[in-house]
């Protein structure tokens, strides 16, 4: 019998726009949408092994809270090509939503994106590290 195996995880997100995170996931990041529950005022949105949960609310403390505490770190390969696929739309945020690749003094390169509520996702590239499963 073969051994379950875990597939992914999602980050559940409050979102303050449902209609603009979801856009903004899909057409600035790339990401698919692939469950969608209008009772619920809920998307997840998946780009290859990453998923986030999308909660619309009302409580705009709430996703400002989020925003302000909370961030989801992606680990990629190829760092510089995954930045220039995305740079021509990250290009059209306000200032201060994209941090440009960068490395960090431990040794990981990575560039940062918050949502339109302010959740940031790091994407990080650990060059010596293999992370895949």
């Amino acid at each position: 019998m073969p051994r379950p195996r875990i597939i992914g995880a999602a980050q559940l997100v409050p979102v303050t726009d449902l209609a603009a995170s979801v856009a903004f996931y899909t057409g600035t990041l790339g990401f698919s949408e692939v469950i969608r529950a209008e009772e619920w005022n809920f998307v997840t949105v998946r780009r290859e092994g990453v998923m986030l949960g999308l909660q619309g609310s009302a409580d705009s403390d709430l996703a400002k809270i989020t925003g302000n505490n909370l961030a989801t770190q992606v680990w990629v390969r190829d760092l510089g090509a995954l930045w220039a696929d995305l740079s021509p739309a990250l290009a059209d945020l306000p200032e201060g939503r994209v941090k440009a690749p960068f490395r960090q003094p431990y040794g990981v390169h990575e560039f940062h994106v918050k949502d339109p509520d302010g959740f940031l996702m790091l994407f990080a590239e650990a060059n010596d590290t293999d992370l895949s499963d």
